[in-house]
């Protein structure tokens, strides 16, 4: 069963395992670890990432074109934890569950030392079945809430997300623009007011995900009463730019995280 805490303020940030390469994405994790990252997040590589932004689809269709399975995705997932020990959070779109089967995935997951797992396209309405599979091996099933949602659902996910995950700790993953991943200039004062109104509603931990990418960003997310924020895309930019450059891509992807953290 999880055992992982989220404090004030937790870090969490991401990488595509396989990319650009499954040794390399390994030790961008070792890196990212030891740079200050809390939490790993695991963008598990999908043909219609409905949720990324064009830096997360081109990284996934890198890895789906040469082969990486999804085989060899477990693998690579226990192998970060076991190199790193740190907790992991796996992104993964619903089709993928639905072709493997729900008790088979998830017990990988658990197999692989996943954390959290988060389906993007698995509405509130059709959540019960990855929830509870994901309770059975002692994941914590998360649930996402858009600026767009109104107060009677985020109750109605605060109650699921209760449901599912108590006792072992859990967190909701706030979307803090409306549209997809990617870095952007500033956190919007729409984004501060959709942080206070779950905020007002809940105190299970608030992670703040989409658009993160500066150290000004996660100070104002943490003023407003997240208790963390998730990085993604920019860890991806470095790893592209410096794809071919492997020891200078560490390098500056250490001196990102530490900047934030």
């Amino acid at each position: 069963m999880s055992n992982v805490k989220i404090y004030p303020m937790t870090l969490i940030t991401g990488l595509v395992p396989g990319y650009p390469t499954p040794e390399l994405s390994l030790e961008t994790a070792k890196t990212l670890h030891k740079s200050g990252a809390d939490i790993l997040e695991l963008s598990a590589s999908f043909s219609e990432p409905i949720a990324d932004g064009p830096t997360l689809q081109l990284a996934h269709q890198k890895v789906l074109s040469s082969n990486f399975s999804k085989k060899d995705a477990f693998a690579l997932y226990k192998k970060i934890k076991d190199e790193t020990r740190a907790p992991l959070f796996l992104i993964e779109y619903a089709n993928v569950i639905y072709q493997i089967g729900f008790e088979e995935y998830y017990k990988k997951a658990a197999g692989a030392g996943i954390n959290y797992i988060l389906v993007p396209d698995a509405p509130l309405e059709e959540s019960a079945p990855f929830a509870e599979s994901a309770r059975a091996e002692g994941i914590a099933h998360i649930f996402m809430i858009a600026p767009t949602t109104n107060d009677e659902r985020i109750k109605m996910i605060v109650h699921k997300a209760k449901k599912h995950t108590d006792p072992f700790p859990t967190f909701l993953y706030l979307v803090s623009v409306t549209g997809v991943t990617g870095s952007r200039k500033n956190v919007s004062d729409e984004t501060i007011a959709f942080i206070k109104r779950v905020r007002s509603t809940t105190d299970i931990p608030l992670i703040v995900g989409f658009g993160i990418s500066a150290r000004e960003h996660i100070q104002a997310l943490i003023n407003a009463g997240a208790d963390g924020a998730v990085t993604c895309s920019p860890i991806i930019d470095i790893a592209h730019n410096l794809k071919e450059k492997p020891e200078q891509m560490q390098n500056t992807i250490a001196r990102y995280i530490t900047s934030l953290a």
